[in-house]
């Protein structure tokens, strides 16, 4: 399966011939009631097992005013690793002990929990429960969605694998550590997908909790043929060039040939990480990285121009004179801009990167048996080395992960990963902004005397405030792409009616029932209560096309009346859905905006023969 870095979105014309079009319009409604216009403040029925119709109409109702939801309190959550200076972890810190600055900004914090070996520390340590426990305990859910662990702490590790950045015996090398790391550490509870870069992006196994499907999709990879050996062929051509050349616009000419062709290839590689990043982008929970390469260069081809520039300087070229130029011309090749914009999408997606260098200590070194006789001074193999490597720990570094370089031993460096995943802080706070968009620094301090013996604080040193429509339709589409589900309030879909239409398509009715006891409710005036959810739908077709996300706003008012026994109720809105035969899947998140839950649910379908 391509992995695609944004999903096709057909044109309105389109949606009606792939069957995917949605009509969410005119909703909200009593069961049995005709369809009604958009903006109508038709009653909703309210279901009560015991109540009267009469009884669920007056319950609840779509409210006729305006008001905003600037009262809903979103929390920022910051994951903090704090290790001692032989990388242990420091346990048993208190709220008190952090500072949290917010662009230099303190801030307060509203939430703060330690997780230690994958659990909150302040949680009863609750025996889990056997499947046919869970099943007598919960008869009304789904057994194949339970988990002991909430959606929003579960983890999704990423293995990217950059063949174009890599050679064969480094890859095959650190597969065998990830996949003993696979064996040990990934449990029932996490998920893991395998995903390639050969000039494209490719899913190579999609999110499992299967851990064998991704050592097998490795041992498949390691017959691929790494595309950093062609790299290393060019640089060869164009050192030995520089042994024997006289003329300095001659190797000035190459240099750049050499720098612009890895420049290009730089900017694809950090395009295929990106569009990654931004595809997970509506999963909840803990999201990490491990990108194995050996290295892209800062900035490309700085040792080609440094060996040039070293040649010149010796005095025996044609033309030699002011190299200053040459030298500017090298910074013209700097990634680091791009690289940026990477670590802030990923910060953005809550996205953190874990690098490992397959180089190793072995396997880093411009001095290959067939280099001739090419006379390469110590300073541009070590400008090369660490110009390869910079790239991996800038990764790391700005979105609180860690960077493996210089070192043969992956295991340990997979090990400290685990250590990661499984013992941390978490720090909330109420940012004092709603949804603007823009990027925020983040800066976390222990202070006093907890903070002396402390080697390193690690978390993601920058964020992005997306707004709740935007958050929305990530996680909505994610429940599409990946069938992700995140259930907060308890929503049920229920398939009501299905009416086959003379042109083909089918009309179908889901109603999406909502508890009402799980959302936030606030007095309005003396006689009702208010409360306001919003809905996002969006479709997919059999052919992987997606219809456009629509939402809407459902403004609800409580009669003080029904206020103590608005637990016992649910609000069913029913939406009518124009699709065509064949399999679909349509994917709807409700958000309670005065109290910020969120749940996203699927449901798939079957319309025809």
């Amino acid at each position: 399966m391509q992995h695609q870095s944004t999903p096709k979105l057909p044109s309105l014309c389109v949606w009606l011939a792939l069957c995917v079009a949605l009509t969410c319009t005119a909703l909200a409604q009593p069961k049995g009631g005709s369809e009604t216009s958009k903006g109508s403040s038709t009653p909703a029925e309210v279901t009560e097992p015991s109540a009267s119709s009469d009884e669920q109409s007056r319950a609840v109702r779509q409210a006729d005013f305006e008001f905003d939801d600037a009262i809903s309190v979103r929390v920022k959550s910051v994951q903090v690793y704090v290790r001692d200076k032989k990388g242990n972890p420091i346990k048993g810190l208190k709220a008190e002990d952090f500072v949290l600055l917010e662009n230099g900004r303190p801030m307060s914090l509203t939430n703060f929990y330690e997780f230690e070996a994958g659990r909150r520390t302040d949680e009863a340590d609750v025996p889990e429960m056997t499947q046919l426990e869970r099943i007598q305990a919960n008869p009304d859910e789904d057994p194949r969605f339970f988990s002991s662990v909430p959606e929003d702490r579960r983890l999704y590790l990423t293995i990217y694998v950059d063949h174009q950045n890599i050679r064969p015996q480094n890859r095959n090398r650190v597969f065998r550590d990830v996949r003993a790391f696979l064996r040990k550490h990934i449990g029932r509870e996490d998920r893991v997908q395998l995903v390639t870069y050969a000039r494209s992006v490719k899913v190579v196994r999609e999110w499992t909790a299967d851990a064998s499907l991704i050592s097998q999709g490795l041992f498949e990879e390691e017959r691929h043929t790494g595309g950093r050996t062609s790299v290393d062929s060019d640089r060869r051509d164009i050192f030995e060039a520089i042994q024997d050349a006289r003329s300095l616009s001659v190797l000035s000419s190459r240099a750049r040939l050499f720098a612009e062709e890895q420049y290009n290839d730089a900017q694809f590689t950090l395009d295929g990480l990106r569009s990654v990043i931004d595809n997970v982008a509506g999963i909840p929970g803990r999201k990490a990285l491990l990108y194995v390469s050996d290295g892209l260069p800062m900035m490309a081809g700085q040792e080609v121009f440094e060996a040039v520039l070293e040649r010149a300087d010796a005095g025996d070229l044609n033309g030699t004179g002011d190299t200053s130029g040459l030298r500017m011309q090298s910074f013209e090749y700097d990634i680091s801009a791009r690289l940026r914009s990477v670590t802030a999408a990923a910060n953005a997606n809550g996205v953190t990167f874990y690098t490992l260098d397959a180089a190793g200590l072995l396997g880093r070194s411009l001095r290959g048996a067939d280099m001739r006789s090419t006379d390469l001074s110590s300073s541009i193999e070590s400008t090369w080395s660490n110009n390869m490597q910079g790239p991996l720990m800038f990764l790391a570094s700005d979105t609180g992960g860690e960077f493996a370089v210089n070192t043969n031993n992956f295991a340990l460096a997979l090990e400290k990963m685990n250590t990661d995943f499984r013992d941390y802080y978490s720090l909330g706070y109420a940012p004092p902004h709603p949804g603007t968009g823009r990027e925020y620094r983040i800066k976390v301090q222990v202070k006093g005397k907890r903070g002396k013996g402390i080697g390193v604080i690690r978390y993601a040193n920058s964020y992005r405030d997306k707004s709740p429509d935007k958050e929305m339709q990530e996680a909505t589409l994610a429940g599409l792409q990946y069938g992700v589900e995140n259930n907060k309030l308890g929503i049920r879909l229920k398939e009501s009616q299905r009416i086959a239409r003379s042109d083909g398509t089918f009309m179908v009715h889901i109603d999406v029932q909502i508890p009402l006891g799980k959302i936030a409710i606030i007095p309005r005036t003396e006689d009702v209560h208010i409360a306001k959810l919003q809905l996002w739908v969006q479709a997919r077709d059999g052919e992987g096309d997606l219809s456009e996300p629509q939402r809407e706003e459902l403004p609800l008012t409580i009669p003080n009346a029904d206020v103590e026994t608005i637990g016992e109720k649910q609000y069913s809105y029913t939406m009518r859905l124009i699709m065509g035969a064949g399999d679909q899947w349509v994917s709807i998140g409700v958000r309670d905006a005065l109290g910020g839950d969120t749940s996203v649910v699927t449901q798939t379908l079957k319309l025809g023969s």
